[in-house]
């Protein structure tokens, strides 16, 4: 039987999520192709929803995600207080042709809401770090709870490397990718802005290594 899967995602939490796992005071780098992957394993997914408070457009971050065929929602611009309330308000409406829902947040507020679907036959699978996982979650046989650190050693990923050789030190970033999705011109720029800022430095060359990186 088909199982179609839609994925939510409360940014507040989720990033609250990844820096709980972290290691040695470092966020994770996420591979967010890799991160759909692993979590529909091998279902149809119809729609990725990544909800965030205000509507960033110079967001680097975001704008690769809406490359990826991600659907980024604001919050305040939807007319929401907060990211809770939009996806308590919407999520129902998102699942309607969805068998299963996974929600990336932990927060026991959506929990008499993803009650609801499940009493409309849904699945619900609850992805987030232990730590942050509302503990009535356990108690309903309906739901699915992963733990963030099960498998956080399968999404991370170092394919995003500042590499500037020696003789460039100062004038050059090299990155590795991997995916379709950096083949055209457009989401290789998005990139290369989200490298610029994460370094702070403005106007890099930013050349794009298929394959593995040499070390010349």
């Amino acid at each position: 039987m088909p199982d179609r899967v839609t994925i939510v995602v409360d940014k507040e939490n989720w990033e609250s999520a990844l820096n709980k796992v972290s290691k040695n005071g470092h966020t994770a780098k996420i591979d967010y192709n890799n991160l759909w992957n692993v979590l529909t394993g091998g279902r149809e997914c119809i729609g990725i929803y990544y909800y965030t408070l205000r509507e960033e457009p110079e967001n680097p971050f975001f704008r690769f995600l809406k490359a990826t065929g991600v659907n980024v929602r604001a919050a305040q611009t939807l007319g929401y207080h907060d990211i809770d309330e939009a996806i308590i308000t919407q999520l129902p409406e998102l699942a309607a042709t969805a068998d299963t829902v996974i929600l990336l947040s932990g927060d026991g507020d959506f929990l008499p809401m993803l009650d609801g679907l499940v009493a409309q036959g849904k699945q619900v699978e609850i992805v987030a770090a232990s730590a942050m996982i509302y503990g009535e979650y356990f108690d309903r046989a309906a739901y699915t709870v992963v733990n963030l650190e099960s498998f956080i050693d399968q999404i991370k990923t170092d394919e995003v490397r500042l590499r500037p050789r020696e003789s460039r030190m100062t004038d050059e970033v090299y990155i590795k990718v991997t995916g379709e999705v950096f083949t055209s011109a457009e989401n290789r720029s998005i990139i290369a802005e989200m490298v610029s800022r994460m370094i702070n430095q403005p106007g890099l060359t930013v050349d794009f290594l298929i394959g593995r990186p040499t070390d010349d």
